[in-house]
């Protein structure tokens, strides 16, 4: 019997949630785990104090970094099965008789989603490394220039809040768009994710549908206030082998439906 929408949109609903929990919960342990630090290890009294060694704080950042990695890495591998399984859900006797869930999960290109969680975390790390490298520069310039008598107004080491302000605004951040948006590395990261469970979810369908000839499928999902409400319900063609019908690429290149952070899904249509 083929799943209807309204269980189909409860499963759904209920993955892309567990996705944004999961990987909140583990941003913001790292969030705290680096201001936390920071704050203890740079600054006294409210102001810049620099208590420890430069390899020290910039080596325990690389720590933090590599436990959320490790973190999200289960994250993505647990949410990609998820998103096979679900979506394989759709065709339970036809599975049976392929015996192919194992390499249903293949399709899922999990190791070049990894790299892409790793790339953000290097990238985050390396833009508070960035600020953290210049103020102790600028720390041992003004040791030199007090011990030698000299004034160096140009150097002002920032306060505890401007310091904290200026990793908030300048370090914690994932990308920084065309248009000048600081995306924050959570924010990135669970549309990164949801983007390719998405993906994932057609990919599957389409595949199993392909030795028992079905092509066709109805876009679903929840109503959203955007211009991809305006394709529930559609039927598409997500091989292109079915004339008459958009195909999933077509309708993926209008930027309506399917674009990054899409909530929309496909249903099989089976004759």
């Amino acid at each position: 019997m083929q799943m209807n929408q309204k269980t189909a949109n409860k499963q759904h609903k209920q993955l892309l949630n567990q996705a944004e929990k999961s990987i909140g919960a583990a941003y913001a342990v790292y969030y705290a785990q680096v201001k936390s630090f920071l704050k203890d290890s740079m600054t006294e009294d409210g102001q810049l104090s620099l208590k420890f060694t430069e390899g020290y704080v910039l080596s325990q950042l690389d720590l933090y970094e590599q436990e959320l990695r490790d973190k999200l890495t289960v994250i993505a591998d647990d949410l990609l099965k998820k998103a096979v399984e679900q979506s394989a859900s759709h065709y339970k006797k036809e599975l049976e008789e392929l015996n192919a869930l194992y390499y249903l999960e293949s399709l899922s290109d999990r190791d070049k989603l990894i790299a892409l969680l790793v790339e953000i975390g290097s990238t985050v790390t390396l833009r508070i490394q960035k600020i953290i490298k210049r103020l102790y520069r600028q720390h041992v310039l003004k040791v030199t220039a007090e011990l030698r008598g000299q004034q160096l107004p140009a150097i002002q080491l920032p306060t505890e809040k401007e310091f904290l302000s200026e990793i908030e605004l300048y370090g914690l951040v994932a990308i920084i768009d065309k248009a000048g948006r600081r995306w924050k590395p959570d924010v990135y990261v669970k549309m990164l994710v949801r983007t390719k469970m998405m993906e994932l979810y057609k990919e599957v369908i389409a595949e199993i549908g392909k030795p028992f000839g079905h092509d066709l499928a109805v876009i679903a999902g929840v109503p959203v206030d955007n211009p991809c409400n305006n394709w529930i319900g559609t039927v598409i063609s997500l091989n292109g082998e079915t004339e008459g019908y958009p195909t999933y690429k077509q309708v993926k290149e209008t930027g309506e439906c399917f674009h990054p952070n899409c909530q929309h899904y496909v249903i099989p249509l089976k004759k």
